[in-house]
């Protein structure tokens, strides 16, 4: 037990150091393959060596598309062993691999054989491209000069990402405490019970010593005589798992992540460093917590206090609250109080989970003595007498259980719920599909705006909203709407300069939503890009004028062969989903592997209270394994102190975090119970229960064959 805590506890911290090293090369090979003009902060041109980098996307998914426009003199970045061919694409080889490459590819040029080497990747599965333009798109490509690649000071651990996978991590932040919570917080539980247990036969002893005089030093040489062997070997073997991943790439297919060899070595230090700290952690935690209590007898005292029913009322009422609370929050979607009422919520469910099944459990012990004591069954009556007269064991074995149900459970589900903005963007794309694109013109030129009426001609056209806001929010909110006959009568709108009055009705699904929650509205007949607005640029849209979809990848296609970067076209809602992949893609996907790390640790954990609980158990036992020296006492000791306390603790476990959950697939949260709930929450954990049991019936086994004759040294 000792070695398993001690190799998770430095695995722990150690995988916290590949974190951050493999965080720290992201960052510098991202900065590394940025232009030295983006850095300085000029403005774009269409002269000389040139670069640029723009977000496209494909099926809601980024492609990061870097342009290059090079010179004889212009260095490589990192990453291309030559410049692409005019008219060439590049790919990384995820991207090659995947459906995706070839639209890109398509959208872009032609296909080059050459793909992005790994040292200008992140990681093997970032998705980017070179562009190179064809010799007729040169003249309106439009970047930042580059003279060099690299970003002219320090990259910190700390530093924002710029380009490609890093621009939309998380944070070093987040990803550290969220890796402190699910995974080093578990392994430091597991080192403190493995710690503790099997420690009162270890007690007796240094306390025997502490009698025939022996001091502290002899104490300290004591406790590494017994932890020496399983400390080193815990250490050993995470120290193997370390070395092994300095060596070989390690691909997590739940995260969609290489960790690279590469990344480790660049950074050995920090690795090392970390492997050394949950070393030191483990270390303390065996000494420190196995002090001596010199004036403390090491007999087992009884702790059993009256039972009383109103002790099982906390939980229901606090997870009633945690439910109102949920229900009544719907609009803090991105707020911190929403996080509070969460995690909050769990917090108070763990402080009254071991009240409420100490209850469950001491009547289920009364009813097991009685029945014992009734018909004469001495492992019934023994056993309901021991989870009587030692409460506090059997509370922490079924609390731990219940917890680690619930917070699966919660793992799980949270990474299933859309926020509003979610729900509004994808209903809206199915509601207008490519029928209305939004327009952005931006990068693009002064020549965009024909370039985008000739590839629009015979499907669509284009129409222009500026909004007006008052200065406070009493103020009318004002619009003019800005197009051509066609484009107007294509969104059920008058074809006629002046206001609309309120008595027009809109007969188009297209204009009603461009007009919502404004409350004038002019209209402007003439052409969209002839605004010369006051302040803020207004809104461009693409509009279908049969109401069908227009054309989209053909006018992506053909505008990316004439300027680039082209003129951005993108759905109404498409921009959110984007943003809500890219949170589920760097957060809510590694969710069920947190879980699942933080379940074993848990179990493992576990697993040592019932080891320790059996052999502080077994002194007590073994004289009356002299009458009973078949298993069955060593079986009804695993039933009664192990297995009724954690069935106990499922059915609780189970139907709270059911409670708990079940308001996440509500509206406005709309989740689901994923595929595998109620088998992490109820099959598994039985099954767990059921294999905790016999290891301790083994263990109490083994440990009362000491008392029978002839069967001292077994």
């Amino acid at each position: 037990m000792i070695a398993l805590a001690t190799a998770a506890m430095v695995l722990s911290t150690g995988f916290l150091g590949i974190i951050c090293a493999t965080f720290q090369e992201r960052l510098e090979t991202d900065h590394s393959r940025i232009a030295d003009g983006w850095f300085s902060g000029e403005s774009a041109t269409a002269e000389g060596a040139r670069w640029r980098i723009v977000a496209d996307a494909v099926e809601d998914r980024w492609v990061d598309v870097i342009i290059v426009v090079p010179e004889e003199s212009t260095p490589l970045p990192p990453g291309l062993e030559a410049w692409p061919e005019p008219g060439t694409v590049v790919l990384s080889p995820a991207l090659a691999a995947h459906p995706d490459g070839a639209i890109i590819a398509e959208r872009y040029g032609v296909l080059s054989q050459q793909q992005v080497q790994a040292e200008g990747l992140v990681s093997p599965q970032e998705r980017i491209a070179y562009v190179r333009p064809s010799a007729a798109t040169e003249q309106q490509t439009f970047g930042y000069s580059v003279s060099s690649f690299g970003m002219p000071s320090p990259v910190e651990l700390t530093s924002e990402g710029l380009t490609g996978g890093p621009a939309r991590q998380r944070g070093i932040w987040n990803i550290t405490i969220g890796f402190t919570l699910g995974v080093i917080a578990p392994a430091l539980l597991f080192m403190a019970i493995a710690s503790r247990t099997a420690s009162a036969r270890r007690d007796q002893r240094r306390q025997m010593l502490h009698i025939l005089g022996a001091g502290r030093r002899e104490d300290i040489a004591f406790l590494l005589g017994v932890f020496a062997v399983p400390f080193t070997v815990g250490i050993a073997s995470a120290g193997a798992v370390i070395t092994a991943l300095m060596v070989f790439d390690l691909y997590i297919p739940i995260g969609r992540y290489t960790i690279q060899s590469a990344d480790l070595r660049a950074h050995l230090l920090w690795v090392i460093g970390a492997v050394l700290l949950g070393a030191s952690i483990a270390a303390a935690m065996l000494l420190g917590l196995n002090q001596l209590r010199r004036h403390r007898g090491t007999r087992p005292r009884s702790s059993q206090r009256p039972d009383k029913l109103r002790q099982m009322l906390p939980l229901p009422l606090v997870a009633v609250a945690m439910i109102i609370a949920w229900l009544n929050t719907g609009r803090w979607e991105l707020s911190a109080l929403r996080l509070f009422v969460t995690y909050g919520g769990i917090a108070a469910i763990a402080i009254c989970l071991p009240g409420f099944i100490g209850i469950i459990t001491s009547l289920a012990a009364r009813a097991l003595a009685a029945w014992g004591q009734r018909y004469g069954i001495v492992s019934a009556l023994v056993v309901g007498r021991l989870m009587m007269a030692d409460p506090g064991a059997v509370r922490r074995l079924s609390a731990g259980m219940a917890l680690v149900i619930i917070l699966v459970a919660h793992l799980m589900t949270l990474g299933t719920m859309t926020t509003s903005t979610f729900r509004e963007a994808a209903a809206l794309r199915d509601r207008f599909g490519d029928s209305l694109l939004v327009l952005d013109i931006s990068r693009s030129g002064d020549e965009a705006p024909q370039l985008v009426d000739d590839a629009l001609s015979g499907n669509g056209d284009v129409i222009a909203v500026m909004t007006h806001y008052g200065n406070s929010p009493s103020d009318p909110v004002r619009a003019t709407v800005t197009g051509s006959c066609d484009a107007l009568t294509a969104l059920g709108l008058p074809c006629t300069d002046g206001p609309l009055e309120t008595s027009d009705q809109v007969d188009d699904d297209r204009g009603r939503w461009m007009l919502g929650g404004i409350d004038e509205v002019q209209i402007a007949v003439g052409s969209a890009w002839d605004i010369s607005p006051d302040g803020e640029a207004p809104a461009i849209y693409a509009v279908s004028l049969d109401g069908e979809d227009l054309p989209r990848e053909e006018i992506a296609i053909e505008l990316s062969q004439q300027v680039l970067p082209r003129p951005e076209l993108s759905n109404i809602g498409e921009e959110w989903l984007l943003g809500y992949w890219t949170g589920y893609d760097s957060l809510y996907r590694w969710h069920p592997l947190i879980a699942v790390v933080a379940t074993v640790l848990l179990a493992l954990a576990i697993s040592g209270v019932v080891l320790g609980d059996s052999d502080g158990a077994s002194d007590r036992l073994g004289v009356l394994s002299m009458w009973a020296p078949g298993p069955g006492l060593s079986l009804g000791v695993a039933v009664g102190r192990v297995l009724i306390p954690l069935l106990a603790a499922i059915v609780t476990g189970g139907v709270t975090a059911f409670a708990t959950t079940f308001p996440y697939t509500l509206p406005p949260f709309n989740g689901f119970l994923p595929p595998g709930y109620f088998l992490a929450t109820s099959v598994l954990p039985v099954l767990a229960a059921l294999v905790m049991a016999s290891i301790a019936a083994l263990a109490q086994h083994r440990a009362l064959r000491r008392w029978r004759p002839g069967a001292s040294s077994a």
